[in-house]
Protein backbone atom coordinates (compact mmCIF):
# COMPACT_ATOMS: atom_id res chain seq x y z
CA UNK A 1 0.00 0.00 0.00
CA UNK A 2 1.15 3.28 -0.32
CA UNK A 3 2.93 5.48 2.18
CA UNK A 4 1.17 8.55 3.99
CA UNK A 5 3.12 11.25 5.91
CA UNK A 6 2.35 13.80 8.29
CA UNK A 7 4.73 16.42 8.63
CA UNK A 8 5.72 19.74 10.62
CA UNK A 9 7.97 21.76 7.71
CA UNK A 10 11.04 23.10 8.88
CA UNK A 11 14.18 23.70 7.59
CA UNK A 12 15.00 19.85 8.23
CA UNK A 13 12.28 19.15 5.52
CA UNK A 14 13.92 15.82 4.68
CA UNK A 15 12.78 13.83 7.39
CA UNK A 16 8.82 13.54 8.63
CA UNK A 17 7.69 14.26 11.79
CA UNK A 18 4.93 11.19 11.64
CA UNK A 19 5.32 8.33 9.13
CA UNK A 20 2.84 5.47 8.60
CA UNK A 21 4.25 4.04 5.61
CA UNK A 22 1.07 1.86 4.51
CA UNK A 23 -1.24 -0.53 6.09
CA UNK A 24 -1.41 -4.16 7.19
CA UNK A 25 -4.67 -5.88 5.63
CA UNK A 26 -5.90 -7.30 9.12
CA UNK A 27 -4.22 -5.35 12.03
CA UNK A 28 -4.01 -5.77 15.92
CA UNK A 29 -5.37 -3.20 17.12
CA UNK A 30 -2.85 -0.13 18.08
CA UNK A 31 -4.62 2.33 20.32
CA UNK A 32 -2.78 5.84 21.96
CA UNK A 33 -5.06 7.11 25.05
CA UNK A 34 -3.16 10.82 26.03
CA UNK A 35 -3.57 12.92 28.47
CA UNK A 36 -2.20 15.73 26.42
CA UNK A 37 -1.23 16.43 22.83
CA UNK A 38 2.47 17.84 22.46
CA UNK A 39 4.19 19.12 19.63
CA UNK A 40 7.98 18.88 19.21
CA UNK A 41 10.21 21.38 17.40
CA UNK A 42 12.02 19.86 15.15
CA UNK A 43 14.49 22.32 13.68
CA UNK A 44 15.44 26.56 14.87
CA UNK A 45 12.89 27.73 12.59
CA UNK A 46 9.73 25.56 12.67
CA UNK A 47 7.08 26.57 10.37
CA UNK A 48 3.22 25.62 11.32
CA UNK A 49 1.38 25.59 7.64
CA UNK A 50 -1.99 24.45 8.75
CA UNK A 51 -2.85 28.14 10.60
CA UNK A 52 -1.45 31.37 10.54
CA UNK A 53 -1.29 32.58 14.00
CA UNK A 54 -0.74 36.37 14.79
CA UNK A 55 1.78 37.01 17.56
CA UNK A 56 4.41 40.41 18.42
CA UNK A 57 7.94 40.73 17.18
CA UNK A 58 9.55 37.96 19.08
CA UNK A 59 11.50 39.52 22.05
CA UNK A 60 12.46 36.47 23.92
CA UNK A 61 14.23 32.88 22.96
CA UNK A 62 10.89 31.76 21.94
CA UNK A 63 10.85 33.21 18.86
CA UNK A 64 12.55 29.91 17.53
CA UNK A 65 9.88 27.81 18.09
CA UNK A 66 7.28 30.40 16.80
CA UNK A 67 6.93 32.20 13.41
CA UNK A 68 4.78 34.18 11.58
CA UNK A 69 5.54 37.26 9.05
CA UNK A 70 1.99 39.45 10.98
CA UNK A 71 2.29 41.90 13.75
CA UNK A 72 0.20 41.95 16.89
CA UNK A 73 0.38 43.02 20.33
CA UNK A 74 -0.59 39.91 21.12
CA UNK A 75 1.90 37.58 22.54
CA UNK A 76 0.84 33.84 22.04
CA UNK A 77 2.05 31.62 25.10
CA UNK A 78 3.27 28.53 24.13
CA UNK A 79 3.43 25.19 26.09
CA UNK A 80 6.22 23.73 27.60
CA UNK A 81 8.11 21.24 25.70
CA UNK A 82 9.34 19.16 28.37
CA UNK A 83 6.30 16.70 28.15
CA UNK A 84 6.77 16.79 24.57
CA UNK A 85 7.95 13.87 22.54
CA UNK A 86 7.90 12.11 19.01
CA UNK A 87 7.41 8.85 17.59
CA UNK A 88 7.47 6.98 13.93
CA UNK A 89 5.41 4.56 12.63
CA UNK A 90 6.23 1.73 11.05
CA UNK A 91 4.07 -0.04 8.36
CA UNK A 92 3.59 -3.57 7.87
CA UNK A 93 6.68 -5.01 4.99
CA UNK A 94 5.41 -7.46 3.23
CA UNK A 95 4.15 -8.34 -0.06
CA UNK A 96 6.90 -7.60 -2.17
CA UNK A 97 10.24 -9.00 -3.41
CA UNK A 98 12.23 -10.35 -0.39
CA UNK A 99 14.93 -7.53 -1.41
CA UNK A 100 12.42 -5.36 -0.22
CA UNK A 101 13.54 -5.74 3.27
CA UNK A 102 16.43 -3.29 2.28
CA UNK A 103 14.08 -0.89 2.39
CA UNK A 104 13.78 -1.03 6.24
CA UNK A 105 17.28 -0.62 6.26
CA UNK A 106 16.92 3.00 4.68
CA UNK A 107 14.03 3.78 7.07
CA UNK A 108 15.99 2.91 9.96
CA UNK A 109 19.13 4.59 9.19
CA UNK A 110 17.07 7.65 8.01
CA UNK A 111 14.96 7.63 11.77
CA UNK A 112 17.87 7.62 13.30
CA UNK A 113 18.80 11.11 12.26
CA UNK A 114 15.47 12.02 13.32
CA UNK A 115 15.87 11.32 16.80
CA UNK A 116 12.05 10.41 18.41
CA UNK A 117 11.56 8.93 21.42
CA UNK A 118 10.45 5.70 19.87
CA UNK A 119 9.43 4.07 17.08
CA UNK A 120 6.28 1.65 17.27
CA UNK A 121 5.15 -1.18 14.23
CA UNK A 122 1.56 -1.98 12.85
CA UNK A 123 2.30 -5.49 12.46
CA UNK A 124 2.93 -8.03 9.82
CA UNK A 125 6.64 -7.42 10.72
CA UNK A 126 7.74 -10.98 8.65
CA UNK A 127 6.17 -12.43 5.33
CA UNK A 128 5.12 -16.01 7.38
CA UNK A 129 2.28 -17.91 6.80
CA UNK A 130 4.87 -20.78 7.16
CA UNK A 131 6.76 -23.54 9.00
CA UNK A 132 9.30 -22.75 11.81
CA UNK A 133 12.21 -22.74 9.77
CA UNK A 134 11.43 -20.15 7.03
CA UNK A 135 9.66 -18.16 9.85
CA UNK A 136 12.89 -18.10 12.22
CA UNK A 137 15.09 -16.70 9.89
CA UNK A 138 12.52 -13.57 8.60
CA UNK A 139 12.23 -12.93 12.65
CA UNK A 140 16.02 -12.69 12.83
CA UNK A 141 16.62 -10.98 10.03
CA UNK A 142 13.49 -8.23 10.78
CA UNK A 143 14.75 -7.93 14.49
CA UNK A 144 18.48 -7.92 13.31
CA UNK A 145 17.91 -4.32 11.24
CA UNK A 146 15.36 -3.05 13.67
CA UNK A 147 17.60 -3.77 16.68
CA UNK A 148 19.83 -0.39 14.52
CA UNK A 149 17.42 1.83 15.76
CA UNK A 150 19.10 4.09 18.49
CA UNK A 151 15.86 4.60 20.02
CA UNK A 152 13.19 1.48 21.45
CA UNK A 153 10.62 -0.22 19.22
CA UNK A 154 7.75 -1.65 20.06
CA UNK A 155 6.25 -4.71 18.52
CA UNK A 156 2.80 -5.06 17.26
CA UNK A 157 1.54 -8.81 16.07
CA UNK A 158 0.14 -8.91 12.48
CA UNK A 159 -1.76 -11.48 10.76
CA UNK A 160 1.39 -12.56 8.97
CA UNK A 161 3.40 -13.13 11.94
CA UNK A 162 1.74 -15.49 13.41
CA UNK A 163 -0.49 -17.52 11.38
CA UNK A 164 1.01 -20.92 10.40
CA UNK A 165 0.73 -22.97 7.28
CA UNK A 166 1.72 -26.21 6.61
CA UNK A 167 2.38 -29.37 8.30
CA UNK A 168 1.87 -30.09 11.89
CA UNK A 169 0.03 -26.77 13.13
CA UNK A 170 1.01 -26.46 16.41
CA UNK A 171 -1.74 -24.99 19.34
CA UNK A 172 -1.73 -20.97 19.14
CA UNK A 173 -0.20 -21.54 15.61
CA UNK A 174 3.13 -18.82 15.47
CA UNK A 175 1.96 -17.52 19.04
CA UNK A 176 4.68 -18.82 20.76
CA UNK A 177 7.24 -17.85 18.58
CA UNK A 178 6.19 -14.39 18.02
CA UNK A 179 6.31 -14.20 22.55
CA UNK A 180 9.72 -15.73 22.32
CA UNK A 181 11.20 -13.68 19.65
CA UNK A 182 9.40 -10.33 19.43
CA UNK A 183 7.52 -10.23 22.90
CA UNK A 184 4.00 -10.01 24.23
CA UNK A 185 1.09 -10.24 22.17
CA UNK A 186 -0.48 -7.49 24.29
CA UNK A 187 0.99 -4.73 26.40
CA UNK A 188 0.59 -0.98 27.51
CA UNK A 189 3.21 1.37 28.44
CA UNK A 190 3.24 4.80 29.82
CA UNK A 191 5.70 7.67 27.93
CA UNK A 192 5.58 11.60 29.59
CA UNK A 193 1.82 11.90 29.29
CA UNK A 194 0.86 9.57 27.20
CA UNK A 195 -0.22 5.61 27.37
CA UNK A 196 0.69 2.71 24.66
CA UNK A 197 -1.76 -0.10 24.72
CA UNK A 198 -0.95 -2.85 21.76
CA UNK A 199 -4.13 -5.05 21.09
CA UNK A 200 -4.17 -8.53 19.94
CA UNK A 201 -6.78 -9.13 17.55
CA UNK A 202 -5.91 -12.76 16.16
CA UNK A 203 -6.00 -14.94 18.84
CA UNK A 204 -8.38 -17.68 16.88
CA UNK A 205 -11.76 -19.28 16.41
CA UNK A 206 -11.84 -20.47 20.80
CA UNK A 207 -13.10 -23.78 18.83
CA UNK A 208 -10.61 -25.33 16.92
CA UNK A 209 -7.98 -22.65 17.17
CA UNK A 210 -7.46 -22.18 13.38
CA UNK A 211 -6.30 -18.32 12.48
CA UNK A 212 -7.80 -16.63 9.36
CA UNK A 213 -8.94 -13.77 8.78
CA UNK A 214 -11.35 -14.96 6.66
CA UNK A 215 -13.71 -15.97 9.37
CA UNK A 216 -15.37 -13.34 11.34
CA UNK A 217 -14.96 -16.51 14.50
CA UNK A 218 -11.36 -16.74 13.95
CA UNK A 219 -11.05 -12.78 14.79
CA UNK A 220 -11.35 -12.93 18.69
CA UNK A 221 -9.87 -11.09 21.31
CA UNK A 222 -10.24 -13.52 24.91
CA UNK A 223 -12.24 -12.60 28.34
CA UNK A 224 -8.41 -12.76 29.57
CA UNK A 225 -7.50 -10.22 27.29
CA UNK A 226 -10.53 -7.74 27.34
CA UNK A 227 -10.30 -8.12 30.85
CA UNK A 228 -6.64 -6.69 31.26
CA UNK A 229 -7.52 -4.12 29.16
CA UNK A 230 -10.30 -2.91 31.53
CA UNK A 231 -7.13 -3.06 34.23
CA UNK A 232 -5.07 -1.35 31.80
CA UNK A 233 -7.59 1.39 31.33
CA UNK A 234 -8.35 2.05 34.51
CA UNK A 235 -4.35 2.49 35.76
CA UNK A 236 -3.86 5.02 32.88
CA UNK A 237 -7.48 7.00 33.49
Amino acid sequence: MGSTRFRLQSKRSFLPALTIAGASLTLSSLALWSESIAAAAFGNEMQLEAAQAVRAEPNSQEHTRFHTNRKSRIDLPLPEEKDAFTFAVFGDRTGGPPEGVRILEAAVGEVNLFEPDLVMTVGDLIQGYSENAPWLKQAAEYRGIMDELLCPWFPVAGNHDVYWRGQNRPEGEHDANYEEHFGPLWYAFRHKSAWFVVLYSDEGNPESGEKTFNDPEAQRMSAEQFAWLDGTLKRAA
